[in-house]
């Protein structure tokens, strides 16, 4: 057996005693640690599932998505960096990217004259992106780790921490920001792409026309989910479902202040020509499925957003 389903395991087994010991303690202070000691185990059986599962995914994803090496991302048919312009002048600035993927964001930062270092918690992944860089001509730092512990990192390092629908993967998000705001140099900014809890709570609804699948948005359990690939491959996946309150509240209890919110509508891509849609930094690359997103996800995220984008400063 491999060394993560066995870390898994003996994860799953303290989770386990962990709950079978609580009730009987009665000091409230080591009871604070059991808990503490349960929800830290939980994150790492919740993160390796996810790495286990975008390891099993990203060949096929990498084949089948276009991603932009010549603008950052906010998402699939949204507008990139050049058009929203959430990060500025980017040269010589020291930026941090959370949940890198294959590296697409991290190498066109550096080709903008950052330095770049990614992070992804997927080696699969972080293969692709280091290829590219290679390819590219770039040279990108790229490393594996989870974004709830970045303690590679000092204190006051990267001028900017960027992550584009990677954060919906982890376990703790008050965890993210506060190892986020410890990573930033005082005055640094992050830029947070999340799913939209909108589209979470009512997307596939309205993509299937099925309104017995709308979700309770009150609901703060983690949803667990297949990715199926257009070639077959599927992998099951675990998210947090973290309303609008949490995502904006956790940020300022960990002291950011929230200096600008974005909600981007998709692009028309139906009425685009093959060059204007050549453009749009994250899009299909397989032919066959654009009338699926021209009559299902395109349509829906025209009415309704599919990302929100968070920009807060560390004061």
């Amino acid at each position: 057996m491999e060394e993560y389903p066995i870390h898994m395991i003996m994860c799953t087994m303290i989770v386990f005693r962990v709950m079978q010991l609580i009730p009987h303690i009665r000091s409230r202070a080591l009871k604070e640690v059991c808990l503490q000691m349960m929800n830290s185990e939980v994150t790492l059986v919740n993160n390796f599932q996810n790495r286990d599962s975008w390891n099993t995914i990203s060949r096929s994803y990498q084949g089948e998505k276009r991603i932009s090496l010549q603008d950052v991302h906010y998402g699939p048919v949204a507008p990139g960096e050049r058009k929203l312009n959430f990060l500025g002048d980017v040269k010589g600035k020291r930026i941090l990217e959370l949940g890198c993927g294959g590296g697409q964001n991290s190498i066109v930062l550096t080709k903008w004259g950052a330095e770049v270092i990614g992070l992804d918690i997927s080696d699969i992944q972080l293969e692709h992106a280091n290829t590219l860089a290679k390819e590219e001509g770039v040279r990108v730092q790229f490393v594996q780790g989870r974004m709830e512990d970045l303690e590679r990192f000092k204190n006051n390092t990267f001028d900017i921490v960027i992550s584009s629908h990677a954060i919906g993967y982890a376990d703790d998000l008050k965890a993210v920001y506060k190892e986020t705001a410890r990573v930033l140099k005082p005055e640094g900014f992050l830029v947070f792409c999340f799913e939209h809890p909108i589209y979470l709570t009512i997307g596939s609804a309205l993509e299937e026309w099925d309104f017995k699948k709308v979700k309770n948005y009150f609901d703060r359990n983690r949803e667990e989910w297949d990715w199926s690939c257009f070639d077959g491959t599927i992998a099951t996946f675990n998210q947090g479902n973290w309303s609008i309150k949490e995502i904006i509240n956790d940020c300022i209890e960990v002291g950011l202040h929230i200096i600008r919110i974005e909600e981007p509508q998709a692009h028309d891509i139906a009425n685009m020509d093959k060059k204007a849609r050549s453009a749009v930094p994250y899009i299909s690359a397989v032919d066959e499925t654009h009338d699926n997103y021209f009559n299902k996800f395109v349509q829906v995220i025209r009415i309704i957003p599919f990302s929100l984008i968070l920009k807060a400063k560390k004061s």
